[in-house]
């Protein structure tokens, strides 16, 4: 695997564990702040219908109670609100079955939620004649919190997706420089000693670039120098040492030439 895969992968590995992390947590944060929501709903809802049933409570059959009760019951948030006596003898009861429109099953297992309950006693004058407790529906609740942990996801695959084509071009970018490291160092061993011109913007690539032109550089003196003392050891090798005159073998072989010429 080459090292662009691999690089991506890694990145990519890491990119998605912290999502899912972030996500996870996100969501229970949102969860948790439901329930908190949910269960100062049903306390505030006790408490104001406890205090607007307290002048009609000392009559259990009194309309304006069952009135009061479906006027708040109707707005959808409840699963059940019920006045009780202090026998705990149901005076009026409204409810609703569990609903989870639109939620799928497993979503509601993976994160469960506390229904919100809350219970407040209700006086006729400075005595208690009765009780009220009110269920707040969790299905609500669970459809908020669906809902946002939808709009949540569609956001991070967004910012992944542009995540993963930014690090796909910057990794090209900066793999690039690798490769014309890769082309030099070719370049080299077929006794071609260039040199790379644009460095690169990354510490730790430039720095093998720098020593990569240096190594080009030095090769190169180096052939040079050996060239040029194999050239003086051939001069001298076809030289007489007693008369500086060229010798008997470089003659003949100049001959050769001439005559390969004629």
């Amino acid at each position: 695997m080459s090292l662009f895969k691999q690089l991506l992968l890694l990145i990519t590995a890491i990119f998605v564990v912290i999502f899912a992390v972030n996500f996870w947590t996100s969501v229970n944060n949102m969860r948790d702040y439901l329930v908190s929501e949910s269960e100062i709903h049903a306390q505030d809802t006790a408490t104001s219908l406890g205090l607007s049933l307290a002048p009609h409570i000392s009559d259990p059959n009194d309309p304006m109670i069952l009135t009061m009760m479906n006027a708040i019951f109707d707005r959808g948030y409840y699963q059940d609100i019920k006045l009780v006596d202090m026998e705990e003898a149901v005076i009026v009861e409204l409810s609703n079955p569990e609903s989870y429109e639109g939620v799928p099953p497993w979503f509601i297992k993976a994160l469960p939620m506390k229904t919100a309950t809350a219970m407040t006693e209700v006086s006729s004058g400075w005595n208690l004649a009765g009780k009220l407790h009110v269920t707040i529906n969790p299905g609500t609740s669970y459809q908020k919190l669906y809902a946002q942990a939808k709009k949540s996801l569609a956001s991070s695959l967004v910012a992944f997706v542009i995540f993963t084509v930014v690090l796909f071009f910057l990794l090209q970018l900066v793999l690039k420089s690798l490769k014309r490291i890769e082309q030099l160092a070719r370049s080299i061993a077929e006794g071609e000693f260039g040199q790379i011109k644009e460095l690169p913007w990354t510490t730790e690539v430039r720095s093998v670039a720098v020593a990569m032109n240096f190594m080009s550089t030095k090769i190169e003196q180096m052939i040079t120098n050996l060239n040029i003392k194999l050239g003086k050891v051939s001069e001298q090798l076809q030289l007489d040492d007693l008369t500086g005159l060229r010798n008997k073998d470089s003659f003949q072989g100049d001959m050769k030439i001439g005559r390969a010429h004629v």
